[in-house]
């Protein structure tokens, strides 16, 4: 049974509650708590940049996910509703009124934290911040509806898109689910668990089925680590996806990745000597 428009926007706003990350990353808790110290809160607030500094080509986006190349009259009109997003955005000040753009906010921000503009502006964004955008804007050229949420509904909407783009390459999807193969000769019992910060993770798949094999489990977090390991399992957190090796293969694989339409960033190496790190 379809919902009423009320009905689907409290479901929507129940869901952010439950899932958005600035509400139940803990992360975002310590910052509440005040547990970062200066640097800390210095070091986040530069990387959030990659998001607060670029609100305005954000907001232009939701009225380009409106209609194509021929808009109908009825796009036309919704685009002229999403206008006051973009005013917003860019500043009430713009038009007469006393409301900066929220980017010029977030610099002043920034300025109160002892972060210059220069510095801000100068950020080295890490991969996973910079590929959580990339994802935000393709996200929102999905649709009006992704658009108008900013990314803040439920990520499998973008997911599900990339993980038949990466199954149609062969990949495997792990989510909540374990897969077993041989890696060199080396049997293997690989699980791969959801987001335990917004309580998708289950550990009820977690149990070995084949105790004798090498167990790996990949989570996005270090929260089930201990029950992992009591199972046997040798836990990795993951971050997008990060792979060591040797320096001179790294071109190689890059180019591999590019070809595949996948994001890469060299990174840098884990230690003296072992190679670079691409995500």
């Amino acid at each position: 049974m379809a919902l009423t428009p009320a009905a689907f926007t409290d479901a929507l706003l129940r869901e952010a509650q439950e899932t958005h990350p600035w509400l139940h990353h803990p992360l975002f808790r310590m910052i509440w708590d005040g547990k970062l110290d200066r640097r800390q809160l210095q070091s986040v607030i530069r990387q959030q940049g990659c998001f607060f500094l670029d609100t305005l080509r954000h907001a232009a986006w939701k009225i380009v996910s409106v209609g194509g190349y021929s808009p109908t009259f009825e796009d036309l009109k919704r685009q002229r509703a999403l206008i006051p997003l973009v005013v917003e955005e860019g500043g009430e000040d713009t038009v007469g009124g006393k409301s900066t753009a929220h980017a010029f906010l977030f610099i002043k921000l920034a300025e109160a934290l002892g972060i210059s503009k220069d510095e801000l502006f100068a950020t080295e964004y890490l991969p996973t911040t910079i590929i959580e955008k990339n994802e935000l804007f393709l996200l929102q050229r999905t649709s009006t509806l992704e658009a108008l949420c900013g990314g803040n509904i439920d990520p499998r909407i973008l997911a599900s898109v990339m993980v038949r783009e990466l199954e149609r390459d062969g990949w495997v999807h792990l989510r909540n689910r374990k897969y077993e193969r041989r890696v060199n000769g080396v049997r293997m019992e690989i699980l791969g668990l959801d987001d335990p910060h917004i309580h998708r993770a289950d550990l009820t798949v977690a149990p070995r089925t084949s105790p004798d094999a090498f167990g790996l489990a990949v989570v996005h977090s270090p929260d089930p680590a201990p029950e992992l390991a009591a199972l046997g399992y040798d836990p990795q957190t993951a971050g997008g996806l990060l792979v060591s090796l040797p320096a001179e293969k790294g071109p190689a694989l890059e180019a591999e990745f590019t070809a595949r339409r996948l994001f890469v960033r060299r990174i840098g190496s884990v230690e003296e000597g072992s190679g670079v790190v691409v995500s």
